[in-house]
């Protein structure tokens, strides 16, 4: 009876969970999911799979990653019609896949750890923001966790079916975007070092092949079968052969990524012996699972590459092209963001996971079962290759934080149900010991101590006091030290908690529109949001006659987003205002640079009654932390007023610079003045 009671009370409290996480997952990734104008790289997507929706297919091109995006999006625009709404849904289901995904892993990782991880899920700033945000990397957040937890559970259960869904996640991944690349290569570097004496033993004929261990099987699956897409790497030494094997962007009559001339002829036979060394290896490895591996591997990458066999070229440029690309563009460094880069966005936005996990990490490469040694040595591998990347990006910060939160979890599921077995006072004592501890070191660094009546001296008196209570009780009572260590991260996790869930609201629904961010980077501004429902209302007036006619500048890449704001506009002219001397469009609507209005004639000018300046977009200022030092770091630390600007940024995100911004003038003809 009573073991009937608690599993009733075990599935109540399931239900319940779920239900919770269910609808704060809702909340948070489709509550007001619309507001924020549409930015540059959602447009680009967006407004190519709109055209893809209607027959004029989308061909593969590197510049914008892999074409699971296209052809997904462009299958939601077809059955339910193309918007702002639908242009972004699609990344918000996905970004709940990601919080339920865990699930998956429950009874390897318990309960507590599940619910943990989900629940970091949910309310990390970056996974949250990209989630609602038409880009790849929530695509392949979900492609990511798919593929760690899969191959987990092939490990630990001997399971074909987590091996194949593990080959299936690796291809979605290739076909999302390249970083999938540098993922892939992390868990093959972790796998090796579990495989490498198998691998030498079978070469020494001590075993035989069918000997080998799941870690070594998965190993030589997952690398035969992605080899051929390693042939690309061989462009590193380009400039040594004197070949040209992944062509620079910009190079004349030629897209870039691709092989030319003689370099042509030898990306062909290292694809073609790589195709041979895969085929061999996987044939004597066991020839029934390598196939059907690579059949689901080949089915889903020639699928979307081909945009199901629409375009056959596909197969090449995604094969060479993708990883050409990508490799030719690491000494472009695009963004050209300092080294620290994804530290510092680590502690401005995820330092809930960071600053646990991190140490966490270090600790479970040294002491941990083999799960935990995975994720943490992920978590150090992510943080140090995008680090070392060339190219760095706000939204590469997902494929960081991912593996954090799941080292996070882990580590307090394990560590709460082992201090709640303690003596309750003692439990209370030390929890509320490090609550003040941490209480000071926070109020320490962040303190305004000129307007502040209290003394630093005497806040620094406290810390002390309290550090020196705590070690009386730890010499008196013959507390462990490691629970001292346990609960002051619980308290950190519950505090930092509480500012992670606060930055992640202001993220979303307070400055989604505004850079003050350092994840939104740069951003469309609110502006064009508003000026495009309001050429749709002048659209719907004048549409009892006509359409209006638009002009727009598309200088300094002003044709984003209004390429995807009016897509559905029969009249519009695009021109580039820097290579005109004179424009003369007397049109209804005219968007214009505001660079460049002095090209406009009097005569044109003479056609509009209505003048309205707009910020197209705005940008963070970066120069608030770029060619940090240790000496700068230190001032910092030492100085009271910069100390109190990090506070600031930190806590309400107010920072003391303008935020950069590209503007433009909006023209409208006499017609519409009445409107106004």
């Amino acid at each position: 009876m009573f073991e009937k009671i608690r599993t009733l009370f075990i599935n109540k409290l399931d239900l319940i969970t779920f239900l919770f996480l269910l609808s704060t997952t809702l909340f948070y990734r489709f509550y007001k999911l619309t507001d924020r104008a549409i930015h540059h790289d959602e447009s680009l997507h967006g407004y190519f799979a709109y055209t893809t929706s209607l027959g004029d297919i989308f061909h593969h091109n590197p510049l914008t990653h892999g074409m699971f995006l296209f052809n997904f999006i462009s299958s939601f625009f077809w059955l339910f019609g193309d918007s702002n709404l639908t242009l972004r849904l699609p990344f918000a289901i996905f970004g709940l896949l990601v919080v339920f995904l865990p699930f998956l892993f429950r009874n390897e990782l318990g309960r507590l750890s599940t619910f943990l991880i989900s629940l970091m899920l949910i309310f990390s700033p970056s996974i949250a923001y990209f989630s609602r945000f038409a880009r790849n990397d929530i695509f392949i957040a979900v492609f990511f966790i798919m593929f760690m937890i899969s191959t987990i559970k092939y490990i630990k259960s001997s399971d074909n079916k987590w091996l194949y869904l593990s080959i299936a996640s690796l291809s979605f991944g290739f076909t999302t975007k390249e970083t999938m690349y540098i993922n892939l290569f992390g868990i093959l570097l972790f796998l090796f070092a579990y495989s490498y004496r198998d691998i030498l033993s079978v070469l020494m004929s001590k075993i035989s092949i069918k000997q080998i261990s799941n870690h070594t099987k998965l190993f030589l699956i997952l690398f035969t079968v992605s080899l051929p897409l390693a042939a690309p790497l061989i462009a590193i030494f380009q400039s040594s052969l004197g070949l040209i094997l992944a062509a620079p962007e910009g190079y004349p009559s030629m897209p870039p990524g691709l092989p030319i001339g003689n370099g042509l002829y030898l990306s062909l036979i290292i694809t073609a012996t790589l195709c041979i060394i895969s085929l061999s290896i996987g044939l004597y490895l066991d020839k029934k699972v390598w196939i059907n591996s690579t059949i689901i591997f080949l089915t889903i990458y020639v699928l979307m590459f081909t945009s199901f066999f629409i375009n056959p070229s596909g197969i090449i440029s995604g094969q060479w092209q993708s990883l050409g690309y990508w490799l030719s563009q690491q000494e472009v460094a695009r963004g050209s963001q300092p080294i620290y880069y994804y530290f510092l966005l680590c502690l401005s936005y995820e330092f809930l996971s960071f600053i646990i996990g991190l140490p966490v990490a270090f600790y479970y490469l040294y002491k941990g079962d083999f799960t935990k040694k995975y994720f943490g040595f992920i978590s150090i591998y992510s943080l140090l290759a995008f680090t070392l990347a060339g190219e760095k990006m706000p939204w590469l910060i997902v494929n960081i934080t991912i593996p954090f939160i799941f080292i996070t979890g882990i580590f307090l599921s394990d560590n709460i149900k082992n201090i709640l077995k303690i003596n309750k006072e003692i439990l209370l004592f030390i929890l509320f010991a490090s609550f003040l501890i941490l209480f000071f070191l926070l109020r320490l660094f962040f303190s305004d101590y000129t307007n502040s009546t209290q003394s630093i001296y005497y806040d620094f008196l406290f810390f002390l006091l309290i550090i020196l209570v705590s070690l009386f009780a730890y010499f008196r009572y013959g507390i462990k030290p490691n629970l001292f260590i346990t609960s002051f991260v619980i308290v950190v996790f519950i505090i930092f908690s509480i500012f992670t869930v606060r930055t992640t609201n202001m993220l979303l629904f307070k400055h989604s529109d505004e850079p003050r961010d350092l994840l939104i980077y740069t951003q469309t501004s609110s502006e064009l949001h508003y000026i495009s429902q309001e050429l749709n209302n002048l659209n719907y007036v004048k549409n009892k006659s006509s359409n209006i006619s638009v002009a727009v500048d598309t200088s300094d890449g002003f044709a984003w987003p209004w390429m995807w704001y009016l897509r559905n506009f029969k009249d519009v002219i695009w021109f580039d205002s820097s290579s005109v001397d004179n424009i003369e469009y007397e049109v209804d609507v005219l968007l214009m640079n505001k660079n460049q209005i002095d090209k406009i004639s009097d005569k044109t000018l003479s056609f509009y009654d209505i003048r309205r300046p707009y910020s197209h977009r705005k940008w963070f200022p970066e120069h608030n932390y770029r060619n940090l030092t240790f000496d700068k770091i230190f001032e910092i630390i030492i100085n009271n007023d910069k100390r109190v600007m990090i506070k600031d940024f930190f806590i309400s995100k107010k920072f003391y610079s303008n935020l950069g911004s590209s503007d433009a003038i909006l023209y409208k003809s006499k017609e519409f003045k009445s409107l106004e």
